[in-house]
């Protein structure tokens, strides 16, 4: 009897303990929220346009943390939050009720040290009360964001902000004093359109007078265009490359047929060596490079190789041949393309 007695009060004695253990647990609940927010498909930015793609609206939802009974988070102070590397977007917002907040953008590890804090008159940050239990647990923010003139997005990649943000609770629930991110919980669905911009840099492709030189020197000792010839590109997205020869990479005079009427050479471009292997007229090199930065130029080298001398040939003013190079941007959702300024000239 005695040990059923001391049975059953070690079991009381476990189930106060877990009750206790139980409410210890619902009081450590701590305040918090997520969020969401997104942009319609509609917004376009060129990155060529001297004008900056300005009134950007995106609608920022939050949803405040609750726990057992009565506990609910009721304040939370935020600021919106950018990647390392990120462009100077400007965000301001506005909080349920009207109240608009300006200079509250950061570029992360650069957020001054004492935001985000638990204060309500804290310049640069963004502060909201969602009030007691018996108010709303969702809070809708209106963000208007200008994306600068001018800068490195690429095609198709959306904006994503994030948010930092320190909290306080009620009906038991726990403050949150240290800053919190939440990452990318703000995606801005700008459509960047594929652009290019090109131009020719160089001197025109010129081998000089060859009327006495030999095949046999001009393939021990090369003559070469100059290697610092190329093309300049500033591309959002991939870009499709073509490069066709008149003559198929002979050099003729004027009205000139037959073997003794042309002097062989080869176009090396984009890692690709072109000959007369290729014939005439017809496009001899078909290439998608990758996209490459908007803000600076890239450069596309091009240089041409002599493969015969002019001796023996019949005597002419000038050999000539007609190169076409046409560069066209590739349409935004375009994945593919090679990384075509890595490569080099001899």
């Amino acid at each position: 009897m005695k040990m059923d007695r001391l049975v059953r009060g070690l079991l009381l004695l476990i189930a106060a303990m877990a009750g206790l253990a139980g409410a210890s647990a619902a009081q450590a609940a701590s305040c918090g929220v997520s969020g969401s927010g997104s942009v319609g498909t509609g917004v376009f930015y060129n990155p060529f346009d001297t004008n900056a793609l300005s009134n950007v609206d995106v609608t920022l939802t939050l949803t405040r943390a609750t726990g057992s009974g009565g506990q609910k988070t009721q304040e939370v102070y935020f600021v919106i939050v950018l990647p390392n590397g990120s462009p100077a977007y400007q965000v301001s917002a506005q909080a349920p009720g009207g109240t608009t907040y300006t200079n509250v953008t950061y570029v992360n590890g650069s957020v001054p040290a004492n935001l985000p804090t638990i204060s309500s008159t804290a310049t640069g940050q963004i502060a909201y009360q969602f009030g007691g239990a018996s108010q709303p647990d969702t809070a809708t923010f209106n963000l208007r964001v200008t994306v600068p003139a001018g800068i490195d997005l690429s095609a198709g990649k959306p904006i994503s902000l994030g948010i930092r943000y320190v909290c306080k609770g009620t009906g038991g629930m726990s403050d949150v004093t240290s800053a919190t991110d939440l990452a990318g919980a703000i995606q801005i669905n700008v459509h960047v359109l594929s652009g290019l911009q090109a131009f020719y840099s160089g001197s025109q492709f010129d081998f000089g007078e060859i009327g006495t030189t030999s095949t046999a020197q001009v393939l021990a000792t090369p003559v070469r265009t100059d290697a610092a010839n190329h093309f300049s590109v500033k591309s959002s997205g991939a870009f499709n490359v073509k490069l066709s020869s008149q003559n198929g990479f002979l050099l003729k005079p004027s009205g000139g047929t037959g073997a003794n009427n042309q002097v062989a050479y080869q176009v090396k471009f984009l890692g690709q060596v072109l000959n007369s292997t290729s014939g005439p007229g017809v496009t001899a090199l078909n290439k998608d490079c990758a996209a490459v930065h908007t803000t600076s130029f890239s450069n596309l080298p091009i240089q041409a190789t002599l493969l015969e001398g002019g001796q023996g040939k019949n005597p002419s003013g000038a050999y000539t041949d007609v190169l076409t190079v046409t560069l066209t941007p590739n349409a935004a959702s375009f994945a593919g393309g090679s990384d075509c300024p890595s490569f080099t000239v001899p």
